[in-house]
Order: C-alpha cells, then structure tokens, then sequence
C-alpha cells in the first residue's frame, strides 16, 4: 500500500501546501471535526468529514496539493449533503 502511495503521490499544486493555506485547513479540519457529532444523526453521513480530514492529512504528509484539492471537494460536498440531509 505505501508503495502504492509513493507511485501515486508527487509535489503539486504548490499553492495548495503552502504555509497560509494549511492555515485555512487547519480552520477547516476544526470545523469538519465539529460538524461530526450532530451528522451522527444520520446514518454514514459522519464518514465525509472524516474522509475530507484524511485526504488533507495525507496531502499535507506528502506535500501533494492534488490530494488537498480532493479533500476540499470532499468537504464541501459533506456539507452540502449535511445540509440537505438536516434540513429536508
């Protein structure tokens, strides 16, 4: 698997791993983390923050800015469907 990891992982998208934007994912990461306990609620929806917290994690630990990229997608789509999931 960590073979796997380093064939797939390279440095990219240097914005994303820059020191004042893994300021706004450390911000970010706090909020998912947050938003977890009333998607408790329903059921499987706690697994898209926790997914979006990964992905930052490991494009922090690789410094592959795609993968924090995939992360935000993750997060915004968590709480889109957090939202509907809710409110409807």
């Amino acid at each position: 698997m960590v073979r796997w990891l380093d064939k797939v992982s390279n440095r990219r998208l240097g914005w994303a791993t820059s020191n004042s934007f893994l300021r706004f994912i450390a911000v970010l990461c706090i909020v998912l983390a947050t938003s977890v306990p009333p998607l408790e609620l329903l059921p499987f929806a706690s697994t898209a923050p926790f997914a979006a917290i990964g992905l930052f994690g490991l494009g922090i630990t690789t410094q592959d800015g795609a993968a924090i990229v995939l992360g935000l997608i993750l997060a915004v789509g968590a709480f889109v469907l957090a939202g509907m999931g809710l409110i409807g």
